[in-house]
């Protein structure tokens, strides 16, 4: 993160002697190659309040803090505490040193200033006012990239977050594939035994099919001698009574791994929920009983699973990324 410091200072002062004591402090140029926060200050000077706190107004317009504020206590037009307030109710953030030549305390100026108030006497020791504003704007400075850095690590994070739920989500749609040889597997039985019985019942029908034609003929033929027991022999060859028997059983075991594919292939839709990118309403226990059904293969052989789902309503949810 580039380190951003600030040494702009505001100072305002009706006495003259003491303004031109200001510029001398802080209006010293230094060697061009030191660090920012050693090459001093960017100040501007006032005569009064009323003119520094449209300065600031303008500044912070133009998106320019101010870290420090040098306020005489005493001055015309709007005095320190008042320059303050309404420097207050601009930036909270900005640090007010007030200086004055009448005995107060510091808790008589913060009471109606509060935080980020200092206060120094006049006549003051020009190093000590010195070294004063270089450790406040120094804090401020420090105070102001701590929460620059905040931010930026705020928002590191949430990309980190976001990626993270993409990775998730991409691992989610990958491990479909990983199912795939198991749901294959699933699929697989219920189709060949399906295969299968549709070929039994292929040849039943023919079956089924040259009796009837047969028996067709030995009734169209009006020769009865003998007809009946030549159609109960054919009846045997044909194996009809088994044949008649058994399709329903095939019919049945069809239907119902016809009904078991159809399962499976809705639990792998409502896992992978490829058409629900919306946020809806969704039922949790479908969503995990839809998910069981499909790794089903894998946990058969591994675990036990008991169901005890609760009475749970529709909630508001992406069903995808559940």
């Amino acid at each position: 993160m580039t380190v951003i410091y600030n040494n702009k200072i505001l100072i305002a002062d009706d006495g003259k002697v003491f303004l031109m004591m200001y510029k001398k402090i802080f209006s010293g140029k230094k060697n061009s190659n030191i660090l920012p926060q050693e090459k001093g200050f960017d100040p501007a000077f006032f005569e009064n309040g009323k003119d520094l706190l449209k300065h600031f107004q303008w500044q912070y317009s133009k998106g320019v803090r101010i870290p420090l504020c040098i306020l005489d206590y005493m001055m015309p037009l709007m005095d320190g505490i008042e320059t303050g307030k309404e420097i207050r109710k601009i930036d909270r953030d900005v640090i007010i040193l007030m200086v004055t030549s009448i005995d107060l305390t510091l808790d008589e100026i913060s009471e109606s200033l509060q935080e980020n108030i200092y206060y120094i006497k006049k006549p003051f020791v020009v190093n000590e006012l010195y070294c004063l504003v270089d450790s406040l704007v120094k804090g401020w400075n420090k105070n102001l990239n701590i929460q620059r850095q905040k931010i930026e690590l705020e928002e590191a994070y949430n990309k980190l977050k976001m990626t993270h739920s993409q990775l998730l989500h991409r691992e989610k749609m990958a491990s479909i594939g990983q199912l795939a040889a198991g749901v294959a597997h699933e699929i697989n039985n219920p189709a060949g035994f399906i295969a299968g019985n549709l070929r039994a019942l292929n040849k039943y029908t023919k079956k089924l099919t040259e009796f009837i034609e047969f028996q067709s003929e030995i009734i169209e033929s009006h020769n009865m001698e003998g007809s009946l027991s030549s159609v109960e022999a054919r009846r045997k060859e044909l194996k009809i009574d088994y044949v008649i028997n058994d399709l329903k059983d095939l019919i049945d075991e069809s239907l119902d791994g016809a009904d078991r594919i159809k399962k499976i292939v809705e639990n792998l839709k409502s896992f992978s929920r490829v058409d629900e990118s919306n946020y809806k309403e969704a039922n949790i226990n479908e969503c995990i009983e839809s998910t069981i059904n499909i790794v089903w293969n894998e946990l058969k052989y591994k675990a036990t699973v008991k169901k005890e789902y609760g009475v749970i309503g529709e909630i508001k949810c992406y069903p995808q990324e559940l």
